[in-house]
C-alpha cells in the first residue's frame, strides 16, 4: 500500500494521506493541477500538534469517542523500515525509479482519518487568491507558457531549488507586503478579532519567504518583525507547532 501510494496509484484500497514539510512542493504542485485542471483547489497548513486520529467505540447505544495525537511518519523512514526500495517484490521494475527517495524527502505519511480543530489559528487558501495575492512574485519561475511547461513535478521543484539557492537575495518592500498577504490567507481571525489590529500567522510568513534563499540580517524582514510584534515567545511558539501542509 505505501509503494502504490508513493507512486500516486490512487488506489480505492488505500488508507494514507500524504503531507509535505515544503511550501514550494504544495505550490508548484497546485499550480501543475491547476494548469491540467484536475480541480485541486487550495493549500491547507496544519499544526500537527493539534491533529488527531478519531477512535470510536459502540457500546449498545453510546458513542464514545476519544482523541489520540495524530502521528507523522517520515515517507524515507517508512519506505526503509518496511523494505519498499529494495525487499519488496514489485510486479513492475520500472515502478523503482518512482520511488527514489529524493522524490520523497519532503513528504510525511498518516494513516486513517486526521480529524483537526475548526476554530484553528490556520486555515486553507484557496489557489486562485494566492494567485490574487501574488504567489506569482515571489515566485516568477514558475509561471510558464502552457505549451512550454515541465512535463514533471520533479523537474519543476530541481529547476527552482537549483536555481532559487545558489545565492542569497535580499529581501524587497513589495516581497514583504505579498508575504504578509498570503499569510493572512492562511490566518483565521477569532471572533471580534479586526485584521487592522492582528498579524498574520509567523509561521505561514516565514514559508511564503522561502521560495528564495535569504541573506542573514535582513534589514526589512527585522523591522517588519519588530513592527508586527514577534518576539522570542512567538518564535518558540512557531518551532513547536511543527507545521505541516495538504494538497
Amino acid at each position: 500500500m505505501l509503494g502504490q501510494h508513493l507512486l500516486w496509484r490512487d488506489r480505492i484500497q488505500d488508507e494514507l494521506l500524504s503531507w509535505t514539510m515544503s511550501y514550494l512542493f504544495a505550490t508548484v504542485h497546485l499550480y501543475l493541477r491547476h494548469l491540467k485542471d484536475q480541480g485541486v483547489a487550495c493549500i491547507s497548513p496544519i499544526n500537527r500538534a493539534r491533529a488527531s486520529h478519531p477512535e470510536k467505540w459502540h457500546l449498545e447505544q453510546l458513542v464514545l469517542q476519544v482523541n489520540n495525537p495524530a502521528k507523522f511518519y517520515s515517507a524515507n523512514d517508512l519506505c526503509d523500515h518496511t523494505g519498499v526500495y529494495h525487499d519488496h517484490e514489485w510486479e513492475c521494475r520500472k515502478d523503482l525509479p518512482g520511488l527514489h527517495p529524493r522524490k520523497t524527502n519532503h513528504e510525511y505519511i498518516t494513516h486513517g482519518i486526521v480529524e483537526y480543530p475548526k476554530d484553528d489559528r490556520l486555515q486553507q487558501a484557496a489557489w486562485s487568491d494566492l494567485v490574487i495575492a501574488g504567489v506569482f512574485e515571489l515566485i516568477p519561475e514558475l509561471k510558464v507558457c502552457f505549451c512550454s511547461r515541465a512535463a514533471g513535478l520533479y523537474t519543476v521543484l530541481r529547476h527552482i531549488r537549483t536555481s532559487n539557492y545558489n545565492e542569497a537575495r535580499t529581501t524587497t518592500a513589495r516581497e514583504l507586503v505579498v508575504a504578509q498577504e498570503m499569510a493572512w490567507l492562511h490566518t483565521r481571525l477569532q471572533p471580534g478579532e479586526v485584521r487592522e489590529q492582528s498579524r498574520p500567522n509567523l509561521w505561514m510568513l516565514l514559508y511564503a519567504l522561502t521560495f528564495h534563499k535569504r541573506v542573514a540580517g535582513d534589514r526589512l524582514f527585522q523591522e517588519l518583525i519588530f513592527r508586527l510584534g514577534y518576539t522570542r515567545e512567538s518564535v518558540r511558539d512557531v518551532m513547536l507547532e511543527r507545521a505541516c501542509t495538504n494538497w
